[in-house]
């Protein structure tokens, strides 16, 4: 399945993690579960909503872990 796209207008601080994610096949909704189950956000709450520090000082600087917990995000979803 392919991720869904996110908005290449969105606020600049998600640029890098836009990246990230199209890079690596992340889709908005799958980083929005992955955000939720460590308690940071509202799984509903919209990437353009989540605060520049957080972004750039959690989710672009440890990627590496956030795919981590997006992939078992997946590998929950998929039971």
């Amino acid at each position: 399945m392919e991720p869904a796209a996110v908005e290449p207008t969105a606020a600049g601080h998600l640029a890098p993690l836009l990246q990230l994610m199209q890079r690596d096949g992340v889709s908005e909704h799958e980083l929005q579960l992955a955000v939720a189950t460590r308690g940071y956000y509202p799984a509903d709450t919209p990437l353009a909503n989540y605060d520049s520090q957080f972004v750039a000082g959690k989710l672009v600087a440890h990627w590496d872990g956030v795919r981590q917990i997006v992939d078992q995000v997946r590998r929950n979803v998929a039971v």
